[in-house]
C-alpha cells in the first residue's frame, strides 16, 4: 500500500512540475497585435490598401435587416404581416407542389418567384412578379380560389404597390454597383446620394409605407454616412467626368475632395520633375477614364 501511495504521489508531483514548466514557457511568449503592425505607416514599407465594405452587401442589409425595423410602427406592422402572410402562402404552395405551380402557369402564363435569403433583391423581385399578377384581377381571383389562399384586399394591394415603389430604387442601386465592368469606385457616393434623394421624393405620396422609407433612410445613414467624409471616395467621384462636382449640393463635401486631389497632384509634381504643367497632371488623373469611358448606368437608377 505504501508503495502504491508513493507511486501516486510521484505521479501527482510530476504532473505539477510539468504544469509549472508550461506556465514558465507561457510567460516567455510575447503577444504582438498584428493589426497595429498592418496599420502602422512608417513610409518605408508597402502597406495593404484600406479595407472597403461591399456596397452591394450593405444595400442588401438595408433592404432586409434595416427594413424590418419599420415594423415598430403598429399600423405598418399589422398591414405588413397580413399582406406578406398571404404572399408567403402563395409562394410556399407553388414551391412545394408541382400541381400548384402548373395552375399558376396555366392561369397567369408566368410563374411566381420565391424570395431567397442568399440572393440580393429577391424579395423585391418576388413582390414585383406577384404584383403583375394581381393587376390582372381575373387571374389573381382564379389563382387564389384554386390554391385555396385568401384574396388580397384593396389595402393590401395598395401596400404591395407602395412597397415596390420604395424598394425599387434600392434594387436599381444594387444592380448598378454590382456590375463587373464600367463601374468604378467613383460611382459609389453619387449612387447612394441619388438613392437617398429618390427615397425622400417617393415618401411624399405614400399612405402605408412611410415607416419603411424612414427605416431605409436611417439604414443608409448608418451604413454609408461615414463614407461621405472619406476624401478618397469623394475625389474618386469628382474625377469621373460623368459626375464631376454635380452629384451633390454639399459644398463642404466637394471642397474636401478637391483639397485631396490638389494635395496628391502637388505630391506627384514634386516626385517627378518632368511634370510641371497642370494639364499634365489632369492627363495623369484622367488617363484611365479616357481609355475606358463608363457606360451611362445612372439612367437605370433614374428609370
Amino acid at each position: 500500500c505504501l508503495g502504491k501511495m508513493r507511486t501516486v504521489e510521484s505521479v501527482v508531483i510530476g504532473d505539477t512540475g510539468d504544469e509549472e514548466e508550461d506556465q514558465e514557457v507561457g510567460e516567455d511568449v510575447d503577444f504582438v497585435d498584428v493589426s497595429e503592425l498592418l496599420n502602422e505607416d512608417d513610409g518605408f514599407e508597402y502597406q495593404l490598401p484600406k479595407h472597403q465594405c461591399c456596397a452591394c452587401h450593405l444595400l442588401n442589409l438595408i433592404g432586409t435587416v434595416d427594413a424590418t425595423k419599420a415594423t415598430s410602427n403598429e399600423g405598418y406592422k399589422k398591414l405588413y404581416h397580413s399582406t406578406f402572410g398571404k404572399c408567403n402562402a402563395l409562394w410556399n404552395k407553388c414551391g412545394r407542389a408541382t400541381l400548384a405551380a402548373e395552375i399558376v402557369q396555366d392561369v397567369c402564363s408566368i410563374q411566381l418567384l420565391r424570395p431567397n435569403t442568399t440572393r440580393w433583391n429577391s424579395s423585391y423581385l418576388a413582390v414585383e412578379r406577384l404584383l403583375r399578377i394581381i393587376r390582372d384581377k381575373g387571374a389573381i381571383r382564379i389563382m387564389c380560389t384554386d390554391l385555396n389562399v385568401p384574396m388580397f384586399n384593396p389595402a393590401e394591394n395598395a401596400f404591395l404597390t407602395e412597397y415596390c415603389a420604395v424598394m425599387g430604387p434600392i434594387s436599381q442601386a444594387t444592380n448598378i454597383l454590382q456590375e463587373e465592368t464600367n463601374v468604378h469606385m467613383g460611382w459609389l457616393l453619387p449612387t447612394i446620394n441619388l438613392l437617398t434623394t429618390k427615397l425622400e421624393c417617393v415618401k411624399l405620396p405614400l399612405k402605408y409605407c412611410k415607416p419603411l422609407v424612414g427605416a431605409l433612410l436611417v439604414g443608409i445613414e448608418n451604413r454609408f454616412g461615414h463614407m461621405f467624409g472619406d476624401p478618397e471616395l469623394i475625389a474618386a467621384s469628382i474625377l469621373l467626368p460623368k459626375f464631376r462636382t454635380t452629384w451633390t449640393k454639399d459644398n463642404a463635401i466637394i471642397r474636401m475632395g478637391m483639397d485631396y486631389i490638389k494635395q496628391h497632384m502637388e505630391e506627384t509634381t514634386l516626385g517627378d520633375g518632368t511634370r510641371s504643367s497642370s494639364s499634365d497632371d489632369d492627363d495623369f488623373f484622367f488617363f484611365a477614364l479616357q481609355t475606358s469611358p463608363a457606360r451611362d448606368s445612372s439612367k437605370q437608377l433614374d428609370g
